[in-house]
């Protein structure tokens, strides 16, 4: 079983670089699974990032594993020595067909192993880490090189936070590491863009979110 998950790792990594090459609006993050021998994990983020890969994504709970998982520390050790983003599910995650709780895989606070091992490796936290926010404003407080990625937050109807929590999270944190559409094509980016477009932000603070900073981020010309 373990080889079947990770040759399926491998293959759709390598779909995911050919297809961000023909289509170059669109940027890759790989993916890797800490059933990996630690020498394949290395070798696939370096040819991987050689190819054009943009990062890493990380999703513990559809993987299972924990954030602190000391098996990912070769795939951590070659991204922070590349200066490539590692993109890491954090927070609750609504897949109640799972037979376990997801929240105590990728709570924020899990992620501290890392950061204290890897201090300089980029890093973004997706959904912000919703909904345990004191870990995450805690997290961003002594982490100031950390990123953060409001995907899952702005839904159509509103109903996953209010205009004034998402405002409230951005000035805490600081709107230049702010970044949105990590989860494409998981999620309807493009709603979540036009909610992002009708908050009460300025115009500069939304371009940062839906462009400038994910240039900056994943080192893209502009």
């Amino acid at each position: 079983m373990d080889e079947k998950i990770v040759g399926r790792c491998l293959r759709r990594n390598q779909w995911s670089v050919e297809q961000s090459a023909k289509h170059p609006e669109f940027i890759s993050l790989i993916n890797i699974d800490p059933r990996m021998d630690a020498d394949i994990m290395r070798d696939e983020v370096r040819n991987r990032v050689a190819e054009g890969a943009r990062g890493v994504n990380v999703h513990s709970c559809m993987q299972r594993f924990y954030l602190f998982d000391r098996r990912m520390w070769p795939c951590y050790e070659v991204c922070d020595e590349l200066q490539v983003p590692v993109c890491f599910h954090t927070g609750d995650f609504g897949g109640t067909e799972f037979d376990f709780s997801p929240q105590f895989h990728s709570n924020p606070k899990f992620l501290l192993d890392v950061l204290r091992d890897f201090p300089t490796m980029p890093v973004i936290m997706s959904h912000m880490g919703r909904p345990f926010s004191e870990h995450t404003k805690d997290i961003a407080e002594r982490y100031p090189h950390i990123n953060f990625d409001c995907t899952g937050l702005l839904s159509k109807k509103g109903d996953v936070v209010s205009e004034e929590y998402f405002i409230e999270m951005i000035q805490e944190i600081g709107v230049e590491r702010i970044v949105i559409g990590t989860d494409y094509p998981h999620m309807d980016s493009a709603a979540q863009f036009g909610r992002l477009r009708g908050l009460n932000l300025t115009e500069q603070e939304k371009k940062l979110i839906l462009r400038d900073n994910a240039l900056r981020i994943f080192k893209i010309a502009a």
